[in-house]
């Protein structure tokens, strides 16, 4: 009960991890969870003007909704400055600063709104104040629990609990397929012995130790079944064994070149880089340029 409690806590640091690495999907849940935030602010302002019998201008609050946006550059600066830093007091320090800058930039990006759209022109230092008043706790919690979520998933790292370590038993991954072989006869292999699967609609080619094969699946089902300490997605086409992986190079615009034991030359998409260099550098030396 508890080797599962850890692996499946292990597991939802790992997805987590690999989800912030993944600056497309990153960016796109941090713009939504921004502009949930604003719509959110937006109408809880109604809500008291309305409680209240005040003006509801929405204009000017969605001026100052514009604290949510600011989020966006910060969060990025602090995600990727956190890849470069281990120490627990420097992360720390690092929120503290983008606190205050948060806080100093939100009423000069109100002002300078507001003079360029508004009739009135709202002031820098009352701004300042409204923002150190409502905002600062908001600031501090989002900024500090990307601190907090670091050093947790450190100190797991410290005592020697690791994604591999909380594996359940590789029995439970997909160890042989039935394929079908270029004489149209019916074969047994060990996944084990494929250097890659490549997707080839409808069908996927499996390149094997022995010859090439055919499989009537997708990529997308067959990668839920494999051992992905042993397979990694490097395109949205190909499925590599990074057993047999030799060596990878980059290519200087984001993407990789791959060389397999038998010489073929795979390219992995900028958008699987990430997760592909973590693991095969977890599993075994690599030649990298």
């Amino acid at each position: 009960m508890i080797h599962r409690l850890q692996f499946r806590s292990n597991m939802t640091s790992y997805l987590i991890r690999n989800f912030l690495l993944d600056r497309k999907r990153r960016n796109l849940f941090i713009i939504s969870f921004l502009l949930a935030l604003t719509l959110a602010t937006i109408i809880l302002d109604y809500l008291e003007a309305y409680f209240h019998q005040s003006s509801f201008y929405i204009s000017e609050s969605l001026l100052f909704s514009w604290f949510w946006m600011i989020f966006f550059p910060l969060l990025n600066f602090q995600i990727h400055f956190a890849k470069q830093v281990t120490s627990f007091v420097t992360n720390l320090l690092i929120a503290v600063i983008l606190v205050a800058a948060h806080l100093i930039v939100y009423p000069g990006l109100v002002w300078l709104l507001s003079k360029i759209f508004y009739y009135h022109t709202f002031s820098y230092s009352q701004t300042f104040q409204f923002g150190v008043i409502s905002h600062s706790l908001q600031a501090t919690l989002i900024y500090g629990a990307r601190v907090f979520y670091l050093s947790n998933s450190k100190a797991k790292q410290q005592g020697g609990i690791t994604i591999n370590e909380a594996k359940e038993p590789k029995s439970e991954f997909l160890s042989s397929l039935i394929v079908t072989s270029t004489n149209n006869q019916k074969v047994s292999i060990r996944t084990e012995d494929v250097y890659y699967f490549s997707a080839n609609p409808p069908y996927i080619s499996i390149m094997h130790k022995v010859q090439k094969y055919l499989h009537s699946a997708t990529l997308k089902s067959l990668s839920s079944e494999l051992d992905d300490r042993m397979f990694v997605r490097i395109h949205k086409s190909f499925i590599v064994n990074i057993l047999y992986v030799t060596s990878y190079k980059s290519r200087g615009n984001g993407d990789y070149d791959l060389t397999l034991k038998n010489g073929t030359e795979l390219r992995v998409s900028r958008n699987y880089a990430s997760a592909f260099k973590r693991i095969f550098e977890n599993s075994h030396h690599l030649t990298t340029g």
